[in-house]
């Protein structure tokens, strides 16, 4: 059987940048896709661009874990509102763990909160946000919430009340 480039092309690119899969797709060995690879420039530059193309969007990318019993990850892409949303989060999050924290700022927080996941939810029926990246960005809302809450039973327990 014959190989052709444009095939190899085809495959490192269904492959997500990985050679080895793109032998698997394409039913030979790594070493038969090396080797045409070493006789062509042209086949070697297209399969580098397209490997730098995938490493970068997995460098922009965000994994989420499913599941306790068995890890399922999904790539998420970033786009540019849900770095801000991730951002907006952060930041209320970083107040959160400041020195200074009282019962009522984490109310304000959790306030805060519950109107950063309002505004996503609008924002993925806007379309300006993908499913995978809402259910991630939701998904660290949710967590942030719930961490938030905890601090505010912590500082309730103590009486740490700071007026």
């Amino acid at each position: 059987m014959k190989i052709e480039e444009k095939d190899i092309i085809r495959a490192v690119k269904e492959a997500k940048g990985s050679v080895g899969n793109a032998a698997v797709i394409l039913r030979v060995s790594k070493k038969t896709i090396y080797n045409h690879i070493c006789k062509s420039s042209e086949l070697k530059a297209g399969v580098d661009a397209i490997i730098k193309a995938c490493r970068d969007e997995r460098k922009n990318s965000k994994k989420v874990y499913i599941g306790k019993e068995k890890r399922v990850s999904l790539t998420v892409p970033k786009s540019k509102t849900g770095a801000i949303l991730s951002d907006r989060m952060q930041k209320i999050l970083d107040q959160t763990r400041g020195k200074y924290a009282s019962i009522y700022n984490l109310a304000i927080d959790q306030l805060d909160l519950r109107e950063l996941m309002a505004e996503t939810k609008k924002k993925y029926q806007g379309g300006d946000v993908e499913f995978k990246e809402y259910a991630f960005i939701m998904n660290m809302l949710h967590r942030t919430y719930t961490g938030v809450a905890k601090s505010a039973e912590k500082l309730k327990s103590a009486n740490q009340y700071v007026w």
